[in-house]
């Protein structure tokens, strides 16, 4: 039996990667969203965050997008009901120094389901895919909770609070 030349065997293995990779059902989160990237997320939750803190709902809005799960666990389907809970959020906010303004870290939403609780995971699903982020964000060294981030118009956008 003759050795294989080298171009064959490359050949060979090229066509069963690729055999295998249209096969896999998971590829969708080995492609990353170019708008998310760790440095555009954030700057958008941070951008966010800022307007939170200085009461401008609008310049939130402008960073976050719909459907929008909020820390009540009731899904936000439109701008005007994201408008309207921001709003009374912040209304209701009498503290400004609890609210976050640091990111501690950024995560690949589809590397934390697994630890993630199942009702939380359901209701996060349905805003997220494995692709989107989440991003952990704090004050004075403390967590304060979670913001949901993924790809809108070609930008990251956030999606969620705290749930």
């Amino acid at each position: 039996m003759r050795p294989m030349r080298a171009s064959r065997r490359s050949f060979l293995l090229a066509a069963a990667l690729g055999l295998a990779a249209l096969s896999y059902p998971a590829v969708e989160s080995l492609a990353q969203d170019p708008a998310l990237t760790d440095d555009a997320v954030n700057e958008c939750a941070l951008a966010f965050l800022k307007a939170l803190r200085k009461k401008d709902v609008g310049e939130a809005l402008l960073h976050s997008g719909v459907p929008f799960v909020a820390e009540d666990a009731r899904l936000l389907k439109t701008e005007g009901e994201l408008r309207a809970y921001l709003t009374d959020m912040l209304k209701k906010q009498t503290d400004d120094s609890v609210l976050p303004n640091a990111v501690f870290g950024v995560l690949d939403y589809g590397g934390s389901r697994g630890a993630t609780a199942q009702e939380v995971r359901a209701l996060r699903d349905q805003v997220l895919t494995k692709a989107d982020r989440l991003v952990g964000v704090g004050r004075d060294g403390f967590s304060r909770g979670v913001l949901l981030v993924k790809a809108v118009a070609g930008k990251p956008a956030v999606v969620g609070i705290g749930y």
